[in-house]
């Protein structure tokens, strides 16, 4: 459970939340408040894109003398 919606907590949240894995009622309060604040909107703007970003990168394969 998310603690009191501020700028700073759904900030935090913004990670989980662009990924899914909040809980409804925390994702309700995420949305709810990205609505409203610009600041977090653009901040939930530039998360978006980082995990956009980071999906597109190649898959490159480790050494196997790096599992080790």
């Amino acid at each position: 459970m998310m603690e009191a919606a501020n700028c700073k907590s759904i900030q935090r949240a913004l990670w989980d939340f662009t990924a899914g894995s909040l809980g409804e009622s925390d994702r309700e309060v995420v949305a709810a408040h990205l609505e409203e604040c610009r600041e977090c909107g653009l901040h939930g703007a530039e998360v978006r894109s980082l995990r956009s970003g980071l999906r597109s990168l190649p898959r490159i394969a480790i050494s196997p003398l790096l599992g080790t």
